[in-house]
C-alpha cells in the first residue's frame, strides 16, 4: 500500500536534580527550658523547616531556639532544608535544657572585729558565683563582701551588727541557685586602763583600773617576762633602768580583741650623793651636793632641827650652839617621767 502521511518526531532534553547541601549544626547549647545551636552553613536562597517533637522551636537567622522543655529535658530537632533545583537534605541535632542547680551549703560562721567569715562547704571550682548583700543596707553605707576559694569575707560592719549575704552559684549547664547566710560582727572590746608604771628593782608593775575577771588578759613584753596577779601586772628581769615595752590584749567570747602597749623601766643604779664637809652657820650648819640630779627628789630627815634643800644646797636649822645633827638624805629618781624611791 501507498504511505498517506510522512513520519512526526521530537526531542526534549532534562537533568536530575543536584545535590542539596546537608545543613551544618552546631553543638547545643543548654538554656533554660531548652537549648539552643547554630546551623553554621546557612543559605539565604534556602527554605528552613525545623522539627521537634513536644517542644517549641524558633529561628532567628542561623541560631535555633527550641523551647518547652522541662529541667534536664532532652530533645531532637530535625533541621529540612529545601531549595529550587536541589534535592531535599536534613540533620538533626539533640540537646538538653539547663538541669537544676545545686544551692550552696555553708559551715559555721565566725564572727570577726568588723564582719564575719564563713565557708562554702559544697564550693565547686568549675561554678560562677555572685555574692550580694541584703537590702538592710540600701539607705546605709553597705559592708564589703569578697570570695577566696571557697571562703567568704564580709567587712565593715559596725559592732555586734549583722547582715545577710546572698550566694547564687551556676554550675556549667545547670540553672542558677541560691542560698542565703547570715552572720554577726563582734561587738566591741574594752580597751585596758591601767595607771602609770611603777618602776621597781629589776622591773616595773602596772595596775589595770579597769580590770575585769570576765576578760582574759594576754601579755607580752619586749623583755624580760609578765605575770598577771588579779589586777596587778608585774614585769620583771628587766636590767638596771632597763625600758619594756608591755602590750596587753583583752579577750572575751563574743566580742572584739583590745590591746593597748604602755613601756615602763626598772630602777636605776642609784647614785649615792656626794657632799661637800658641812659648814657650820648660826642654829645650824649647811651642806652642797657635789653631784646634784636637778631630775631627782631628795628625801631629808635629820635628828635634831629641820632640813631645807635649795637648789643644790641643804640647810639644818634650829640647832642649838655647838649641838650635832645627823643628816639622813634618800634619793627618789625619776625614770622615763615615773617616779620610783631607791
Amino acid at each position: 500500500s501507498t504511505p498517506t502521511s510522512l513520519p512526526a518526531s521530537a526531542s526534549v532534553s532534562g537533568a536530575a536534580l543536584l545535590a542539596g547541601v546537608v545543613p551544618a549544626l552546631s553543638l547545643a547549647t543548654p538554656i533554660n527550658g531548652g537549648f539552643q545551636f547554630t546551623i553554621t552553613n546557612l543559605d539565604p536562597d534556602a527554605t528552613y523547616v525545623i522539627e521537634v517533637a513536644d517542644a517549641t522551636v524558633s529561628r532567628s537567622g542561623a541560631i535555633v531556639t527550641v523551647t518547652g522543655l522541662v529541667t534536664g529535658g532532652s530533645a531532637e530537632a530535625l533541621v529540612t532544608v529545601q531549595k529550587a533545583g536541589y534535592t531535599t537534605v536534613s540533620a538533626t541535632r539533640t540537646g538538653s535544657a539547663l538541669v537544676e542547680g545545686v544551692a550552696p551549703t555553708f559551715g559555721p560562721v565566725t564572727s570577726t572585729a568588723d564582719g564575719f567569715t564563713v565557708e562554702i562547704t559544697n564550693y565547686d571550682s568549675s561554678a560562677l558565683y555572685s555574692l550580694s548583700i541584703g537590702d538592710e543596707f540600701l539607705t546605709l553605707a553597705a559592708p564589703a563582701v569578697t570570695r577566696a576559694g571557697s571562703l567568704l569575707t564580709i567587712t565593715g560592719l559596725s559592732p555586734a551588727a549583722s547582715a545577710t549575704v546572698t550566694v547564687t552559684a551556676q554550675a556549667p549547664s545547670a540553672l542558677p541557685a541560691s542560698s542565703d547566710v547570715t552572720g554577726t560582727a563582734l561587738a566591741a572590746g574594752v580597751t585596758p586602763e591601767w595607771e602609770a608604771p611603777e618602776p621597781m628593782i629589776g622591773g616595773f608593775r602596772v595596775v589595770v583600773t579597769n580590770f575585769d575577771p570576765e576578760e582574759r588578759y594576754v601579755l607580752s613584753v619586749t623583755a624580760g617576762t609578765a605575770l598577771m596577779v588579779g589586777d596587778t601586772i608585774y614585769v620583771t628581769g628587766l636590767a638596771d633602768g632597763e625600758l619594756a615595752e608591755l602590750t596587753m590584749t583583752a579577750q572575751r567570747d563574743g566580742y572584739a580583741d583590745r590591746s593597748v602597749t604602755v613601756t615602763g623601766a626598772a630602777l636605776g643604779m642609784p647614785v649615792a650623793p656626794e657632799w661637800d664637809a658641812p659648814e657650820p652657820m648660826s642654829g645650824g650648819f649647811r651642806v652642797v651636793i657635789q653631784n646634784f640630779d636637778p631630775d631627782a627628789r631628795y628625801i631629808l630627815s635629820v635628828t635634831r632641827g629641820t632640813a631645807l634643800m635649795v637648789g643644790d644646797t641643804i640647810y639644818v636649822m634650829g640647832l642649838a650652839d655647838g649641838e650635832v645633827a645627823e643628816l639622813t638624805m634618800t634619793l627618789l629618781l625619776f625614770i622615763a617621767g615615773l617616779a620610783g624611791l631607791i
